[in-house]
């Protein structure tokens, strides 16, 4: 089971400077599926939430409503109200309640630390190769075409 936020913490935060989306949540689902992931919930990111402490959403998230006997993050999360809870948080609220925790190591693909921010950037910039790369999967858009003015066509 995955926990995920809608919309992205920042679109909701500092809408100003959000990070364009790798995936829509649809496609987010679809990968995850591929991944074998049984089960995604949808947390609906709001002010309200993002002033949730960490022990707050910790007890209430992963405690109450998932029932987690494990958890596994990547080595620089962190939770609750302006990013208090991180790792060592999470572990020791872990131990109290005897729940297992996995942190997932920096991945590094030649030499190049994997995150979402240098994913963004090869995008961008139009090295679709590179992002693909990093991603482990080729990038893909989902979307409607619409015909235009068929300038493709006098393309040798």
């Amino acid at each position: 089971m995955l926990l995920t936020f809608e919309p992205h913490p920042v679109r909701v935060l500092a809408p100003e400077v959000a990070p364009p989306l790798l995936n829509t949540l649809n496609q987010k689902f679809e990968l995850l599926e591929e991944c074998g992931v049984d089960a995604v919930v949808v947390e609906k990111f709001t002010r309200a939430f993002s002033r949730l402490s960490p022990e707050a959403f910790f007890r209430k998230y992963i405690v109450s409503a998932l029932k987690a006997r494990f958890v596994t993050v990547g080595y620089d999360f962190t939770f609750g109200a302006k990013r208090r809870g991180n790792i060592e948080t999470l572990e020791f609220f872990c131990f109290q309640k005897q729940i297992d925790v996995k942190i997932i190591q920096p991945f590094l693909a030649k030499d190049t630390l994997v995150s979402s921010t240098l994913v963004r950037k090869y995008i961008q910039a139009g090295k679709v190769k590179q992002a693909a790369r990093l991603l482990g999967r080729p990038y893909f858009m989902d979307g409607r075409i619409i015909k235009g003015k068929q300038r493709g066509l006098s393309i040798p």
